[in-house]
C-alpha cells in the first residue's frame, strides 16, 4: 500500500510541474499610427519582434520594415520567453518613439533614420 502511495504522489508532482509551466502570453496589440501616406504598426509576431511595419494606405503594401531593436537569444533558453515586443508606438512630427516589453524607448527620425534608445546600456 505504502508503494502506491508513494507512486501516486510521484505521479502527481510529475504532472502538476507539467500543467505549471506554462508559456508566455500573447503580447498586447498596439495600435498602428499614422504618418502620411504610410500607417506604422508593430505585428508582434515571434519573426517580427522589435520591427515597425510601414504600410501604404492605398495599396496596403508593406514598403519598409523598420528593425528597431533586437535582442540575442541563448539557445539553451526556451525561445518565447525571451522574445521582447513592443508595446506601444507614438508618433510625433517625422519622429516614432517605439517602447518594448522591457521598458525601453527608442526614438527614431523617420527622415534622418537616425535611432537612439532611452534606458540601454
Amino acid at each position: 500500500m505504502r508503494v502506491y502511495t508513494t507512486l501516486g504522489m510521484i505521479v502527481t508532482t510529475v504532472l502538476a510541474a507539467g500543467v505549471c509551466h506554462a508559456k508566455r502570453a500573447a503580447p498586447a496589440e498596439v495600435k498602428p499610427v499614422v504618418y502620411g501616406d504610410y500607417t506604422l504598426s508593430a505585428p508582434n509576431q515571434p519573426a517580427n519582434a522589435g520591427q515597425v511595419m510601414m504600410t501604404d494606405n492605398k495599396g496596403k503594401e508593406v514598403r519598409h520594415v523598420l528593425k528597431v531593436y533586437q535582442y540575442p537569444v541563448d539557445p539553451l533558453l526556451e525561445k518565447d520567453v525571451q522574445w521582447v515586443f513592443i508595446t506601444a508606438l507614438k508618433l510625433e512630427g517625422d519622429v516614432i518613439t517605439v517602447t518594448d516589453e522591457k521598458n525601453k524607448t527608442y526614438t527614431v527620425d523617420l527622415r534622418e533614420h537616425l535611432k537612439k534608445c532611452t534606458g540601454c546600456k
